[in-house]
């Protein structure tokens, strides 16, 4: 994250941002609540967060890219071929700022996000019957 105060909301946290950045985490985030609408938006580790059925995913600032993690992104990775054209770590894929930003993947990772939250809270809702 470029900005080390925690932001108040996700508006505040693009906000801090450099303004040459901020239409591309803007489209970060419009991405994320349109393939995820019901999720709830917050700040999580100091970077936009959201949450459905347990966390989802977080983006993040950084001064050459942006960052996109999710619980389970390795577990992704191996059926997102699309993925390997990124660079990774462990939790995270990043996008940089210079090229064009990958819609369709993005939504992907985030629906596959989605659907092991829903996976996780319909067994837990089984154990405790």
């Amino acid at each position: 994250m470029m900005k080390t105060a925690t932001p108040k909301d996700v508006d505040a946290y693009i906000a801090a941002q450099p303004a040459a950045i901020q239409p591309f985490l803007q489209e970060v985030r419009s991405i994320i609540k349109k393939t995820a609408p019901d999720a709830e938006e917050m700040i999580s580790y100091q970077m936009p967060g959201y949450r459905y059925q347990g966390m989802l995913v977080w983006f993040g600032a950084q001064s050459k890219h942006c960052g996109l993690y999710a619980p389970g992104l390795r577990a992704i990775a191996a059926t997102e071929p699309a993925m390997e054209s990124y660079k990774q770590t462990k939790g995270s894929i990043h996008f940089l700022y210079d090229q064009k930003l990958p819609a369709a993947l993005i939504k992907r990772i985030v629906k596959k996000s989605m659907l092991a939250n829903e996976s996780k809270a319909e067994l837990k809702q089984k154990t405790k019957k």
